[in-house]
């Protein structure tokens, strides 16, 4: 019997796509993630990365030893990450991932985790439940207030592979944002789910993505995501519309994991953005009487959800 297991990020092919791409291992049908770099994608994917932030929690920077113009996105390799911290604390024993998946020996970012990406230099757009869990209370709760919550966002821009170092990711302090205010947040799960951040300073050079016409797009489209899955490196991802689902969502196959919340859904044939990863099926899926969890992998008919940029616009006019 098989259990499937859902996590938040912690430490939870198109006409793009290029020669020497590294895979990840598919959850949808043979679709893969890549690493996003100057040979896997074209100049135009390469440049929309620079718009690309992972989000992290402030304890997740570091200082750069020996460069004062630096920091460190402090990391780990994901074979050593627990996947059931709920149940550990429960006290039920820890799981990891299990030897020979592709990815147990990957960087990945520690603690809560998240993808936001430009819509405007100082604004960020990601999944509104990214919000609380990086501030560590309930969906919609009323324990904190935004200002604290604001505190808990960073956003660090520019992570490829080439920036892993021992103990996580090296970055340039210029890269490195943080929240200034939280301008519109609903996170309702499953429904409408996103929020736009205000940066604490304007995200000069870099590539701010167009909130597109998701009208256009039909079951079958093919559609792109950038993010960060499990707080990796930066990747690029690859797949198709499956579903018109309902006014608010479309469905997709795109290969997305706990980090990917927020990650935009691009149109291949527009590269405007016609959705943000907001949530999907379990990541990981476990075996009785085994310790580890591989990952779980689904039909091409189901999807994971993305909240349609009509609904995001509709919502900034009020």
């Amino acid at each position: 019997m098989k259990k499937i297991v859902s996590v938040m990020a912690m430490v939870l092919l198109s006409s793009h796509a290029m020669a020497a791409k590294e895979e990840f291992s598919a959850i949808y049908g043979d679709y893969n993630n890549q690493y996003v770099d100057s040979r896997t994608v074209t100049n135009d994917v390469h440049e929309m990365a620079g718009g690309i932030a992972l989000v992290v929690q402030p304890a997740t920077i570091g200082e750069y030893a020996g460069d004062r113009n630096s920091i460190t996105v402090k990391g780990m390799l994901f074979k050593d990450a627990v996947l059931n911290t709920e149940e550990v604390k429960l006290g039920k024993p820890a799981e990891k991932v299990c030897s020979g998946e592709l990815i147990s020996g990957e960087t990945v970012a520690k603690g809560k985790l998240c993808t936001a990406f430009l819509i405007s230099p100082t604004q960020v757009l990601t999944a509104g439940h990214c919000v609380y869990s990086l501030a560590g209370v309930e969906n919609n709760s009323s324990k904190m207030n935004e200002k604290s919550m604001c505190e808990q966002m960073n956003f660090v821009f520019g992570l490829r592979k080439q920036r892993i170092v021992a103990g996580g990711f090296h970055s340039l302090k210029e890269n490195h944002y943080k929240c200034a205010k939280i301008e519109k947040v609903i996170s309702n799960p499953g429904d409408v789910d996103f929020a736009i951040i205000k940066l604490d300073r304007p995200a000069v050079g870099r590539h701010v993505f167009v909130l597109g016409d998701d009208q256009k797009i039909q079951r079958g489209d093919d559609v792109f995501m950038l993010g960060h899955p499990l707080g990796t490196a930066l990747t690029y991802s690859t797949g198709s519309i499956t579903s018109d689902f309902d006014e608010t969502n479309l469905k997709s196959n795109l290969d997305a994991f706990g980090g990917n919340s927020g990650s935009p859904v691009i149109n291949v044939k527009t590269n405007e953005v016609v959705g943000i990863l907001t949530g999907g099926n379990g990541d990981f899926e476990e075996d009785s009487g085994k310790s580890c969890q591989n990952f779980a992998r689904y039909d091409n008919r189901f999807g994971d959800r993305v909240l349609r940029t009509s609904v995001i616009k509709e919502y900034r006019k009020q």
